[in-house]
């Protein structure tokens, strides 16, 4: 039952005018606190002198391994007192067995049956490749491309058969090299030539730093290619990941995904969890706690639309032919400039643990001034095919904050998303339409180049 501000403002009385050894625990969401004010002489509690507060998912996220282990404790004990399962001690690895968890290493040949299995050279990748490369040479935004000869020259250099993953990292590297107007059939010589050392384990330097930060990227767009628009987390260990330190959200992620396997088995006793039953429950996951976390009224109607603008950045960045950043989950942002509202709606946000606020904090290089760091919780990755592993951050510009809370501004905001949009998107890379949207909303985001 949740307690009305008079009431809050009663017990608050209570807490401040205790006396030895009297306690109290007062357990709430972050969100359920709607005042600290007292009816002593119109005092406020302060933290630090009249109470201590824990947050307790706060704590779970910052020790990974209590997380884990009290996770992992508390889904063994539920599937034992349901005997879902036919051993009587149910270890975390009988668990891990239960969930399909395929190989989405680049040396692992599942992304490629996944894809069709397409001949060497071919491939909706590929189809990308060949038809933004004629695109540029029509426009001559294509260095060192004159000739349809040269077309597929380039293309057929990156290809590498049997692995579209390593396929999709040289067109990456491609990109990248494009967009900083580089001779494209000698940058793709050299990128095939160390992809080939890659495979075959002679190098470890940035082309093995590529493969390592970008691969899930890469595997999201080849299977996203293919019309399979599913997520890529599998397993126990993802889900514990996900659920971001609160078991409510775990639970359910793991109910939804059993229910689905039950429906679909039609059995009991579930020996194998199909990845496709993994994903759709995930999705219902997400959905999930779209509705319950939200605020309502006005506040909870703009936190909404702010964090499925956020997730629209983030999956426009992820599928992009030059991403801005790998598996990008997180922003920064001086805090202390943007309006007044957007700052409220940011603590609604991160209340309703819509967005998390990481522990470290990142040094603006123009201002030397401390930004703010968010996540996007991983619970709602599947909604928007988003990576759950904490990597990428980019920065927003107070301005782009302000607009991305405003669900009034929302013709600025498509205006704003075409622009993040076009600055990842070969043959022309932002140039024409960058600059007619600087002139409209001058430094509203500010990726990393």
């Amino acid at each position: 039952m949740a307690l009305t501000e008079g009431q809050q403002r009663y017990v608050q009385s209570l807490i401040r005018e205790r006396r030895a050894p009297a306690t109290f625990r007062i357990g709430s969401r972050l969100y359920g606190i709607k005042t600290l004010e007292t009816y002593s002489d119109e005092e406020i509690n302060r933290e630090g002198s009249e109470f201590k507060q824990i947050v307790l998912d706060h704590r779970l996220r910052q020790n990974s391994e209590q997380w884990d282990s009290f996770a992992d404790q508390m889904v063994r004990r539920r599937l034992q007192v349901f005997g879902a399962l036919t051993e009587r001690s149910v270890s975390v690895r009988t668990i891990e067995y239960i969930f399909e968890n395929p190989d989405l290493s680049w040396d692992s040949d599942a992304v490629f049956k996944m894809i069709g299995s397409p001949p060497p050279g071919t491939g909706r990748h590929f189809d990308r490749l060949h038809r933004v490369l004629k695109e540029g040479l029509s426009q001559g935004r294509a260095p060192g491309i004159s000739t349809q000869r040269d077309i597929d020259h380039v293309a057929k250099v990156v290809a590498l058969p049997g692995r579209p993953i390593l396929e999709k990292i040289n067109m990456l590297s491609l990109y990248q090299g494009w967009y900083r107007n580089h001779s494209l059939p000698k940058l793709a010589e050299q990128i095939a030539t160390q992809a080939a050392d890659f495979a075959a384990g002679k190098s470890k330097g940035a082309y093995s730093t590529r493969v390592q930060h970008y691969a899930s990227d890469m595997v999201a767009q080849l299977l996203r290619d293919e019309g399979k628009q599913i997520p890529l987390q599998f397993g126990l260990k993802n889900f514990v990941r996900m659920a971001e330190g609160l078991p409510r959200t775990l639970v359910v992620a793991l109910r939804n995904i059993w229910d689905l396997a039950i429906y679909n088995e039609r059995e009991e006793i579930i020996d194998r969890i199909s990845k496709e039953d993994q994903a759709n429950g995930l999705l219902d996951t997400a959905e999930w706690f779209m509705q319950t976390m939200r605020k309502p009224g006005a506040d909870g109607t703009a936190v909404r639309t702010a964090i499925e603008r956020i997730a629209r950045l983030f999956e426009t960045n992820r599928f992009a032919d030059k991403p801005v950043e790998c598996s990008l989950l997180g922003f920064a942002v001086l805090e202390r400039e943007l309006t007044e509202k957007t700052q409220s709606l940011l603590l609604v946000a991160e209340q309703r643990s819509f967005l998390i606020r990481t522990t470290r904090e990142e040094i603006d290089r123009n201002s030397q001034e401390r930004l703010a760091k968010f996540q996007l919780n991983a619970t709602l990755a599947p909604k928007w095919s988003l990576p759950i592993a904490r990597r990428g951050i980019v920065k927003f510009s107070p301005a782009a904050l302000d607009l991305i809370f405003d669900p009034a501004r929302a013709g600025d905001f498509e205006e704003f998303h075409k622009a993040w949009r076009a600055k990842m998107t070969a043959p022309l890379f932002g140039g024409a339409r960058k600059q007619e949207a600087h002139q409209a909303m001058p430094s509203l985001f500010e990726p990393d180049e």
